[in-house]
């Protein structure tokens, strides 16, 4: 029951063209003509590598378009998307670069990045993680608990496609974007999984030792929901 349901969720939930479009971008920057593998028949692969090639300069000229109207896609229509990029042996660094190009895309930058507490700035960052979450995925993806920046998946997008996981990295460089936006300073997100009754939750912090989440706030933050309620 409990898999029918998410499976239900990704049926009826929509998220931005814009997350269908970096995925596309993503592919397209990873997956370059002039690399190949090690005894690779070039006769049968490079018309296959061209051809995906192709259909992803076609994909990604529409979902340009669809972004620039602020259209929504179905998830289950990105989904198919996510599984291509599963397939790769560097898919973890393809979805990280997929988030960093959606925190790139609208910058969150402000004057109070320089002049602003840091603890305050961490805040600030913390909000807009929320918003740009809700805005490109929908409500209930995942919340804030306490600590100096501590996410933890609810409802994380395409999982069904990607049961390994590896999707989450999306989510990564998003955070890691928009707190360095938000901070002027260097950051790390580190994603973790960990298994309950109700299946695997991911975790995103700060730092590989939350160190630095000591730097960039002084205090604990309170609990924050990213899905608005």
């Amino acid at each position: 029951m409990h898999g029918q349901g998410r499976m239900a969720r990704m049926r009826d939930r929509q998220v931005d063209a814009a997350v269908a479009l970096a995925i596309l971008e993503g592919l397209r920057a990873a997956d370059r003509p002039e690399e190949y593998l090690e005894d690779e028949d070039l006769s049968i692969t490079l018309p296959r590598r061209l051809g995906l090639s192709d259909v992803v300069g076609r994909g990604i000229r529409r979902y340009d378009e669809e972004a620039r109207r602020g259209r929504r896609v179905a998830e289950s229509e990105v989904a198919d998307l996510v599984a291509l990029v599963v397939r790769r042996g560097d898919a973890d660094e393809v979805f990280h670069g997929v988030g960093r190009s959606l925190a790139e895309r609208d910058p969150a930058r402000g004057l109070l990045r320089y002049v602003a507490h840091r603890g305050l700035r961490m805040r600030l960052a913390r909000r807009e993680v929320s918003k740009r979450l809700r805005k490109l995925f929908g409500p209930g993806v995942a919340r804030f608990e306490k600590g100096a920046f501590n996410l933890v998946g609810i409802d994380v997008p395409f999982l069904q496609a990607d049961p390994g996981g590896e999707v989450g990295e999306i989510l990564t460089g998003l955070c890691e974007g928009i707190v360095q936006d938000l901070t002027a300073e260097p950051v790390t997100i580190r994603r973790s999984r960990s298994f309950a009754d109700g299946g695997p939750q991911d975790h995103w912090m700060l730092g590989e030792d939350g160190s630095d989440g000591a730097r960039l706030a002084e205090a604990p933050a309170a609990s924050e929901e990213t899905d608005g309620r």
